[in-house]
């Protein structure tokens, strides 16, 4: 007698020898045990075993992290249209800008910075852009919008520098958003 432990069974079952032989699953069970004791044999030796099951997991998350990317890239859009708005209005008013000028400003600058590590990751998982030009139009947007930190002069012109190198920053997403579709 053979006990043969199967799945769906809390414990083993007795069989007799002719009968797995008759049935096939000798075979069965014998190709089955081989193969994993090949797999992993194979896992053991090998240092970067975990590449084999790296196209299993992230599917799911690249497709999530691809979304994420839309997403910021029309909240992107509107929010350097809305900032660069509030900033031009402010300075025609009174030439300074209050809290909800330059939070507004700041978050278009913060998406931007998140748009670009989002799709940092994107490119270092292996996912590209369709055109190459998406890339162009991003990093000169993410750059024009951090300029004015370091070249707009100081005083009531500060402001205006901000909004207008906002308001070409959301016009080059648009533009990246168009190219990477």
């Amino acid at each position: 007698m053979i006990l043969v432990r199967t799945a769906n069974s809390c414990g083993s079952i007795p069989v007799s020898p002719s009968w797995l032989e008759d049935s096939g699953l000798t075979a069965l069970l014998l190709e089955r045990d081989v193969l994993d004791r090949i797999a992993r044999n194979r896992e053991h030796r090998s240092r970067l075993a975990f590449l084999d099951h790296a196209s299993v997991v992230p599917l799911g998350r690249v497709r999530a992290m691809v979304s994420v990317h839309v997403v910021l890239g029309v909240a992107v859009i509107a929010v350097c249209a809305v900032g660069a708005a509030l900033g031009f209005v402010a300075y025609r008013r009174s030439g300074g800008a209050g809290a909800l000028v330059s939070h507004g400003l700041v978050l278009a600058q913060t998406l931007l910075i998140a748009q670009a590590a989002v799709g940092l990751l994107l490119l270092s998982d292996g996912r590209r852009a369709p055109d190459r030009l998406h890339y162009t139009y991003g990093a000169l947007a993410l750059g024009l919008a951090l300029s004015p930190w370091f070249y707009a002069p100081v005083g009531t012109r500060r402001l205006l520098w901000f909004a207008v190198t906002t308001l070409v920053a959301g016009a080059l997403a648009v533009r990246a958003f168009m190219t990477g579709s």
